[in-house]
């Protein structure tokens, strides 16, 4: 059975955002979230909606090794997946992965499009409940080499989505960042807008 020894996709936002979270230049409007609740639910939900889909990948890699005792392209759909969040509510998935696959080397190339629309969705901010609803699209490309990533990861979430917060609080969202994970540099970067705020990180990739 193929097995990646690592997260790949999960880190191309995991490890760049939870850096980007501690030391980005975020700077703008807020409305009513503060800069410290802007860093934490861009990372949550980065983190969160591309685990599932980093999930996904996984099932599909799996599926196809099943098939596949050499390397093969694949194709494989998720159709209106839903996936439970951290602090109740979920989110549905619909999305496309392709690529090709080599279970004998543990090797994978993936590229993935598709949805998520969190209805809901409770994360726990700085010790405040704030719950999402909206929609928003994601692209990533992975690949592993012999169980462990290799090359330039990239992802992307493209949306808007509605929040509101245990003390009362409420507001609207529009989201637009990209991320990528480059293994031979061990640089990550993560640039764009989340709420009205700008991220904007360069630095060392952490992997576990």
């Amino acid at each position: 059975m193929f097995r990646a020894r690592r997260r790949p996709l999960a880190l191309v936002l995991g490890a760049a955002l939870l850096s980007a979270a501690a030391c980005s230049d975020s700077t703008g409007p807020n409305g009513a979230l503060t800069d410290e609740e802007t860093r934490e639910l861009a990372l949550q939900m980065g983190v969160g909606f591309t685990g599932g889909f980093s999930a996904s990948a996984a099932s599909a890699s799996t599926n196809a090794a099943h098939l596949n005792a050499i390397p093969e392209p694949f194709n494989w759909t998720v159709n209106n997946v839903e996936v439970d969040c951290p602090r109740g509510g979920s989110t549905r998935l619909t999305a496309t992965l392709s690529g090709t696959i080599d279970e004998a080397t543990e090797s994978i190339d993936v590229d993935l499009s598709g949805t998520q629309r969190p209805n809901n969705c409770g994360f726990d901010v700085h010790g405040k409940e704030i719950r999402v609803t909206g929609s928003l699209t994601a692209n990533a490309h992975i690949e592993v080499k012999n169980g462990l990533p290799a090359g330039t990861h990239t992802a992307s979430l493209v949306g808007e989505f509605d929040w509101r917060a245990s003390d009362g609080r409420r507001g609207t969202c529009t989201v637009n960042y990209s991320a990528t994970a480059n293994y031979t540099t061990n640089v990550a970067t993560v640039n764009g807008n989340f709420c009205g705020s700008t991220i904007q990180f360069t630095g060392p990739l952490t992997t576990d």
